[in-house]
């Protein structure tokens, strides 16, 4: 588990740098905005913001302006009323061929498609205004406005498809577990069968859990079940819960109004918390060195490759 943290740690500082490598020549334009001289060069002439003034007096600067936000807001109001009328089950004559068709552009590279719209609207005489843009653009953003779905891939396969909260609450498979969301995943053996419940024997004791509907589960099967971090429940007293656990607080991390907290529980497995910081300060949890997490039954879904 340690392990993880420190490649989490990589990625966030990975990623850091791409962003500073992307970003990075758009803030060097920035700061040679304000170089009087007619050509970036280091060192910086003197500061002037007559090339701003260039640009405010041009008049197709603002006639350029005018024509943008006139398109983006056509755009958007008419993709998201298309959206809205075929994501929510309106039906209407055709739809399933309008579907097809309407689903297809983002499977076509950008520079393929852009030369076919604009061969077409050259043909029916629109190229050059601003109606053509408004049409491309639609074409472009309707798809993803009336998208209800998420397809996760794994090695050019596709492991699940469905929507966002059937894939982030039932994930098919561990590595969609592992990449929707926070997730703690654990392995066991079936242990106990009833009618509702199943028992799951783990390294940190007996679990139990609802009784999946589908694939028959028998005695001593190897399984690998998933509880959200969103799912459990902290307490600073053990709680009454089926499945609970002692575990002692490592870090906590900050995302706005949600904390996401570490948590390190016998044979050093990690478990992930989150709540919301209001229930942690009803909680003061800062002086306990040991806190318990507990679950229902009903939140623990079991991977069903397993």
């Amino acid at each position: 588990m340690r392990s993880d943290r420190a490649i989490a740690l990589f990625l966030r500082l990975y990623v850091c740098v791409v962003f500073c490598f992307v970003f990075a020549p758009i803030a060097a334009s920035f700061v040679f905005s304000f170089n009087s001289d007619r050509f970036p060069t280091i060192p910086l002439g003197g500061f002037t913001l007559h090339w701003y003034e260039t640009v405010y007096n041009d008049p197709d600067v603002w006639d350029a302006l005018g024509v943008s936000l006139s398109s983006a807001l056509a755009v958007s109001f008419i993709s998201t009323f298309i959206g809205f009328c075929t994501a929510y089950r309106y039906r209407f004559f055709g739809k399933g061929a309008y579907l097809a068709v309407a689903l297809l552009p983002p499977t076509i590279p950008l520079v393929i498609m852009g030369l076919a719209m604009l061969a077409w609207l050259s043909h029916v005489g629109l190229s050059g205004r601003p109606i053509s843009i408004i049409i491309a653009h639609v074409v472009l953003c309707t798809p993803f406005a009336m998208a209800d779905r998420v397809v996760i891939m794994s090695d050019g396969e596709i492991a699940q498809t469905g929507s966002p909260r059937e894939v982030y609450r039932n994930p098919a498979n561990r590595f969609v577990a592992e990449f929707v969301g926070t997730n703690n995943i654990l392995t066991g053996r079936v242990a106990g069968l009833e009618a509702e419940r199943i028992g799951i024997d783990t390294e940190l004791g007996r679990f139990r859990a609802a009784r999946p509907d589908r694939p028959r589960l028998e005695e001593g099967r190897q399984i690998t079940f998933v509880v959200s971090a969103d799912l459990v429940q902290l307490s600073d007293a053990e709680s009454a819960l089926e499945n609970r656990l002692a575990c002692t607080l490592i870090s906590e991390e900050f995302v706005g109004s949600m904390v996401t907290l570490f948590l390190e529980a016998e044979e050093g497995f990690e478990l992930r918390v989150q709540a919301s910081q209001r229930v942690l300060e009803r909680l003061d949890l800062s002086g306990a060195t040991t806190v318990f997490a507990s679950w229902s039954p009903e939140h623990v879904h079991i991977l069903p490759g397993d």
